[in-house]
């Protein structure tokens, strides 16, 4: 799809808040003169991360899911005593995730609030940004306009013991609406795709206690644990903490955005009993408190075990992006190389598992998508990024190869090493995404290092997985071949 179109239908996808139906984006489509079939819509919206899918073909924006759904913030002590109210985490998972929290806009009374910044013990402020995930957090903060005089990356992340963070003015709310300590704000999304939300106070009784606002909360913090359980369950992990979270509360707004609702910071921190913030390989998620994240269960054993729906040829060449041909491709010219067969046994390091048609029509491809790329290559542009490009190279060849075999030899994933299975999967999906950013941004050179460091990481995740899952496999391969006497 080119890309000023992508970017009208991306744009209609972050701001219509109604119900729509699959025949109405084929239109939409066929309006800016896409021509795709209905089924390709289909996988188009699917998959897309602005939509939530419902039944009979009807879908809805995160836009119209979230915007006037209400949520609420209870600032602590530490932000009260300086008049304002750190962003962090604190809208997720109601806003517009592409927009960071420092430029998430604030109101009340049709005024916006004043940005202003805050200084905070480091882990304080790490807590704001915990629901992105713990292992992100540091990169949240650093990202913070506010600690801009700060090279948290020169320091490796290493937080000083104060910092500051990025939040909004709450003096207006106090003189205006007689905001006072315990209070908190009741909150919902006006602009969901400019990240904008109107506050409003509301005022805690001094004997909460016994108030009928208490026991509507405590029964806020029961149904959402209830919910997040059966969310385990059905969905399994999702790819973040937020996205399970958005799961919940748009299945379940009816229950949880209403006037008495607690917050989700709250909750965790003091009223979950059977959710917790676990390990999910090298990420982490919420989970069933005390328990190991699994890799495979009910919610995706079917694709596992059902040839139909995992084949191994889920990893074939067909499978994969344009843009890991191309960088394997501006691999070879990086090598000065000018043979395209040189490229296969990169990809392939086992040639057992690339049968002689399968590479007769990837040496094709490969060659009609280097003859287009030649024409503009520059090798000496291209010296910054060809190194990172090399490593990020051979780790995805390593990584995917583990995959194909697993894919293709392994059945019961169930009982297979399952943080290790999950590690796996992450490093895949981490590698493919540094190779969509050096396909996007060629002049990536003042950021070379920081992926170079990125790499060796990765490589060394993978070498701590790798033997215990070849094993695994050996020993699955061996258990099926069994002669029975």
């Amino acid at each position: 799809m080119p890309e000023k179109k992508q970017e009208l239908v991306n744009r209609f996808l972050r701001t219509f808040t109604h119900y729509f139906t699959l025949k109405d984006m084929t239109r939409i489509f066929l309006s800016l003169g896409i021509k795709a079939k209905e089924q390709e819509v289909r996988e188009f919206l699917d998959s897309n991360p602005y939509v939530f899918s419902l039944e009979r073909e009807m879908y809805i924006t995160k836009a119209g899911a979230f915007t006037g759904k209400l949520f609420s913030i209870h600032p602590t002590s530490r932000e009260f005593d300086q008049k304002m109210v750190v962003i962090g985490h604190r809208c997720i998972p109601f806003v517009n995730n592409e927009i960071a929290p420092s430029a998430i806009s604030f109101f009340s009374d049709g005024q916006m609030l004043k940005s202003v910044k805050g200084s905070f013990d480091s882990q304080t402020v790490l807590g704001f940004y915990s629901l992105f995930g713990e292992e992100y957090a540091p990169q949240y903060v650093a990202a913070d306009p506010a600690n801009a005089e700060f090279n948290l990356v020169v320091s490796d992340f290493e937080l000083p013991p104060r910092i500051f963070a990025t939040g909004f003015d709450i003096t207006p709310l106090i003189e205006k609406h007689g905001f006072s300590r315990g209070d908190r704000l009741l909150c919902s999304v006006s602009d969901w795709d400019n990240c904008c939300v109107n506050v409003m106070v509301c005022h805690e009784d001094g004997n909460f206690v016994e108030n009928k606002s208490s026991d509507a909360r405590v029964k806020w913090y029961s149904n959402l644990e209830e919910h997040l359980i059966n969310s385990f369950d059905r969905h399994g992990p999702c790819d973040s903490i937020e996205s399970q979270l958005e799961t919940v509360f748009f299945e379940h707004a009816d229950q949880l955005c209403i006037y008495q609702c607690g917050s989700i910071s709250e909750y965790i921190e003091r009223h979950a009993r059977k959710v917790g913030i676990e390990f999910f390989g090298v990420e982490t998620r919420l989970w069933k408190k005390g328990e190991t994240v699994p890799a495979v269960g009910p919610w995706n054993k079917g694709d596992f075990t059902d040839p139909q729906k995992y084949p191994a040829r889920k990893h074939s060449f067909w499978a994969t992006p344009d843009f890991i041909f191309d960088q394997y491709i501006l691999d070879m010219f990086f090598r000065r190389e000018k043979d395209c067969s040189l490229i296969i046994p990169r990809m392939y390091p086992s040639e057992k598992y690339l049968n002689q048609n399968y590479r007769e029509e990837l040496l094709l491809l490969l060659e009609s998508r280097s003859a287009i790329l030649s024409e503009e290559y520059n090798w000496f542009a291209d010296r910054s990024a060809g190194e990172l490009r090399q490593k990020a190279l051979d780790l995805y060849t390593r990584v995917s190869e583990l995959v194909f075999k697993i894919d293709s030899f392994v059945t019961g994933l169930e009982k297979f090493p399952q943080q290790e299975l999950v590690i796996l999967s992450q490093l895949y999906s981490h590698v493919t995404h540094l190779l969509q950013v050096i396909s996007d941004n060629p002049d990536i050179e003042g950021e070379v290092g920081d992926f170079l460091l990125s790499v060796d990481g990765m490589n060394w995740n993978f070498e701590e997985v790798r033997g215990i899952l070849e094993d695994a496999v050996d020993k699955n391969r061996h258990d099926r071949f069994k002669v029975i006497k």
